[in-house]
């Protein structure tokens, strides 16, 4: 394994209530980034984060537990949190050490415990997070409707970076909604792009004017500010 400088290091916390496809999100990452051969399943009992004994029986997390890939010129651990009320102690711990948090949405319900709790830890040591929505292929799940009820729950800068390409048995994908396939594009695509330009605008003052006088924003400004 090639030497990678420290700064060039993130430690990224998967996290959200249990049951919401944490450890999956981690599974088919890996997968997808070509470190696995075989994509596990938590019913199968051979994901490569749940491999305690206790775990592989009940089927889900009970402990953290890293995984770690290599992206351009650096790497990202990966470490996958239990979500249930009994192991909070595991997010405790390490919320003070990472560099950022993927808060994993289950569509088919409302906002969970889980999901607060680690909301609540990210305020509380200033750590960027980000919100995945899981699940959007079950039926009766609705994207938009889910965007609102973070909003609802978290604040107006929740503000989707990609939308859906279908929902339910009819989901085929995921579309960037900044500079995305055109053909991709949910109806609403303007106003959701004009709202997370809005938003990035919002997080400093120089971006702020740039963009009154604008309406929009260069892509290098829109880079720095959704940093």
């Amino acid at each position: 394994m090639a030497a990678i400088e420290p700064g060039k290091v993130r430690n990224v916390g998967i996290v959200g209530h249990g049951g919401v496809g944490k450890t999956m999100l981690v599974e088919h990452i890996l997968h997808k980034t070509g470190l696995t051969g075989r994509l596990g399943t938590v019913e199968e009992g051979n994901t490569v984060c749940d491999y305690l004994e206790e775990e592989i029986e009940r089927k889900h997390s009970i402990a953290m537990s890293l995984a770690h890939l290599e992206w351009k010129d650096g790497r990202i651990h990966l470490i996958d949190h239990p979500g249930y009320m009994d192991f909070l102690g595991e997010m405790a711990s390490s919320a003070p050490l990472i560099d950022g948090m993927v808060i994993v949405v289950d569509a088919s319900t409302g906002v969970q415990v889980g999901m607060d709790n680690a909301w609540k830890y990210a305020e509380r040591f200033n750590v960027p997070r980000a919100f995945f929505v899981n699940k959007l292929d079950r039926e009766h799940t609705n994207f938009d409707e889910t965007v609102a009820m973070l909003q609802e729950a978290y604040g107006r800068h929740c503000v989707p970076l990609v939308a859906p390409i279908g929902e339910g048995s009819d989901l085929k994908g995921v579309v960037n909604i900044v500079n995305g396939d055109p053909a991709n594009m949910p109806a609403n695509a303007e106003t959701l792009k004009e709202t997370l330009v809005e938003a990035v605008a919002e997080t400093d003052e120089a971006l702020t004017e740039k963009y009154l006088e604008t309406l929009e924003l260069s892509p290098e400004d829109f880079s720095a500010g959704l940093q």
